[in-house]
Protein backbone atom coordinates (compact mmCIF):
# COMPACT_ATOMS: atom_id res chain seq x y z
CA UNK A 1 0.00 0.00 0.00
CA UNK A 2 1.25 3.58 -0.70
CA UNK A 3 0.61 6.51 1.49
CA UNK A 4 -2.61 7.00 -0.77
CA UNK A 5 -3.84 3.83 0.31
CA UNK A 6 -3.84 2.44 -2.82
CA UNK A 7 -2.22 -1.34 -3.82
CA UNK A 8 0.96 -1.35 -6.21
CA UNK A 9 -0.19 -3.58 -9.46
CA UNK A 10 2.01 -5.59 -8.57
CA UNK A 11 -0.07 -6.60 -5.75
CA UNK A 12 -3.04 -7.61 -7.36
CA UNK A 13 -1.26 -9.80 -9.91
CA UNK A 14 -2.90 -13.61 -9.36
CA UNK A 15 0.84 -14.72 -9.93
CA UNK A 16 1.50 -18.64 -8.67
CA UNK A 17 5.03 -18.45 -7.61
CA UNK A 18 7.05 -21.50 -5.95
CA UNK A 19 9.01 -20.38 -2.83
CA UNK A 20 11.01 -22.67 0.05
CA UNK A 21 10.69 -21.99 3.96
CA UNK A 22 13.85 -20.46 4.87
CA UNK A 23 13.13 -19.81 8.38
CA UNK A 24 9.54 -20.25 10.98
CA UNK A 25 8.66 -20.16 14.34
CA UNK A 26 5.53 -22.53 15.16
CA UNK A 27 5.63 -20.28 18.51
CA UNK A 28 4.96 -17.11 16.79
CA UNK A 29 2.83 -18.84 13.66
CA UNK A 30 5.19 -17.33 10.72
CA UNK A 31 7.34 -18.45 8.27
CA UNK A 32 9.58 -16.46 5.80
CA UNK A 33 9.23 -17.26 2.02
CA UNK A 34 12.20 -17.23 -0.44
CA UNK A 35 10.97 -17.46 -4.08
CA UNK A 36 13.18 -17.57 -7.48
CA UNK A 37 11.00 -14.37 -8.71
CA UNK A 38 13.43 -11.92 -9.77
CA UNK A 39 12.92 -8.04 -8.58
CA UNK A 40 10.31 -8.39 -6.50
CA UNK A 41 8.47 -5.61 -5.00
CA UNK A 42 9.28 -5.47 -1.40
CA UNK A 43 6.92 -3.83 1.22
CA UNK A 44 9.00 -1.52 3.41
CA UNK A 45 9.07 -2.24 7.41
CA UNK A 46 8.07 0.90 9.64
CA UNK A 47 10.48 1.73 11.18
CA UNK A 48 8.27 3.15 14.61
CA UNK A 49 5.27 2.19 16.02
CA UNK A 50 2.36 4.52 15.62
CA UNK A 51 0.19 5.56 18.31
CA UNK A 52 -3.07 4.19 19.61
CA UNK A 53 -6.04 5.46 17.65
CA UNK A 54 -3.81 5.97 14.58
CA UNK A 55 -5.94 4.39 11.39
CA UNK A 56 -4.28 0.88 10.08
CA UNK A 57 -5.32 -1.07 6.84
CA UNK A 58 -5.73 -5.17 6.99
CA UNK A 59 -4.63 -6.90 3.45
CA UNK A 60 -5.67 -10.31 2.52
CA UNK A 61 -7.77 -13.12 1.24
CA UNK A 62 -10.35 -13.31 3.62
CA UNK A 63 -13.19 -16.86 3.07
CA UNK A 64 -11.17 -16.75 -0.44
CA UNK A 65 -11.90 -12.98 -1.30
CA UNK A 66 -8.93 -12.11 -2.94
CA UNK A 67 -7.11 -9.19 -2.68
CA UNK A 68 -9.48 -7.32 0.44
CA UNK A 69 -8.36 -4.42 2.34
CA UNK A 70 -9.67 -3.23 5.72
CA UNK A 71 -9.55 -0.06 7.71
CA UNK A 72 -9.57 0.53 11.69
CA UNK A 73 -7.73 1.51 14.67
CA UNK A 74 -5.31 0.59 16.95
CA UNK A 75 -6.82 -0.39 19.71
CA UNK A 76 -3.84 -1.29 22.34
CA UNK A 77 -0.45 -2.90 22.14
CA UNK A 78 0.36 -6.48 24.04
CA UNK A 79 2.69 -7.89 25.59
CA UNK A 80 2.81 -12.42 25.29
CA UNK A 81 0.27 -12.69 28.19
CA UNK A 82 -1.60 -9.51 26.60
CA UNK A 83 -1.06 -7.31 28.88
CA UNK A 84 -1.46 -3.51 27.99
CA UNK A 85 1.95 -1.62 26.92
CA UNK A 86 2.32 1.96 28.02
CA UNK A 87 4.94 1.84 25.86
CA UNK A 88 4.58 1.10 22.19
CA UNK A 89 8.31 1.20 21.87
CA UNK A 90 9.19 -1.24 24.00
CA UNK A 91 10.45 -4.42 22.67
CA UNK A 92 8.48 -6.45 25.14
CA UNK A 93 5.43 -6.04 22.15
CA UNK A 94 3.97 -9.05 20.75
CA UNK A 95 1.00 -7.80 18.94
CA UNK A 96 -1.14 -4.57 17.58
CA UNK A 97 -4.63 -4.85 19.25
CA UNK A 98 -6.95 -3.29 16.60
CA UNK A 99 -10.09 -2.95 15.68
CA UNK A 100 -9.77 -3.33 12.02
CA UNK A 101 -11.50 -6.62 10.80
CA UNK A 102 -9.53 -9.76 9.91
CA UNK A 103 -10.80 -13.34 8.52
CA UNK A 104 -10.05 -16.89 8.09
CA UNK A 105 -7.70 -15.78 4.99
CA UNK A 106 -6.24 -12.37 6.33
CA UNK A 107 -3.75 -14.50 8.67
CA UNK A 108 -0.31 -14.27 7.43
CA UNK A 109 -1.23 -10.58 5.73
CA UNK A 110 0.15 -7.50 6.08
CA UNK A 111 -0.92 -4.61 8.49
CA UNK A 112 -0.39 -1.31 6.84
CA UNK A 113 0.23 2.06 8.74
CA UNK A 114 0.60 4.98 6.04
CA UNK A 115 2.21 2.83 3.47
CA UNK A 116 4.69 1.03 5.96
CA UNK A 117 4.18 -3.12 7.49
CA UNK A 118 4.10 -2.88 10.84
CA UNK A 119 2.62 -5.73 11.52
CA UNK A 120 1.71 -9.37 10.09
CA UNK A 121 -2.41 -10.30 10.83
CA UNK A 122 -2.62 -13.49 13.51
CA UNK A 123 -5.45 -13.79 15.00
CA UNK A 124 -9.20 -12.73 16.17
CA UNK A 125 -11.81 -13.60 18.22
CA UNK A 126 -15.39 -14.43 16.55
CA UNK A 127 -17.93 -12.04 16.94
CA UNK A 128 -15.88 -9.72 18.21
CA UNK A 129 -13.86 -6.42 17.36
CA UNK A 130 -10.72 -8.62 18.79
CA UNK A 131 -7.94 -8.73 16.44
CA UNK A 132 -4.92 -8.64 16.52
CA UNK A 133 -1.88 -8.90 14.27
CA UNK A 134 2.50 -9.82 15.46
CA UNK A 135 4.05 -6.85 15.31
CA UNK A 136 6.91 -5.73 13.25
CA UNK A 137 9.62 -6.14 16.19
CA UNK A 138 9.13 -10.22 16.66
CA UNK A 139 8.59 -10.68 12.87
CA UNK A 140 11.51 -9.00 11.74
CA UNK A 141 13.77 -11.17 13.87
CA UNK A 142 13.39 -13.44 11.11
CA UNK A 143 14.32 -11.69 7.79
CA UNK A 144 17.97 -11.61 8.50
Amino acid sequence: MNEKGEAPEEYLSAEELLGKVIRKSERNDIAVIRTNKPNPTVCIIADKSPEILEDVVTAGHPLGLYYTVSKGSINAYRDRKKDFMVNKDSMRIYSIHMDAPIYPGNSGGPLFYKGKVIGVNSFYYEDTTLNFSIHHNVFTRYLN
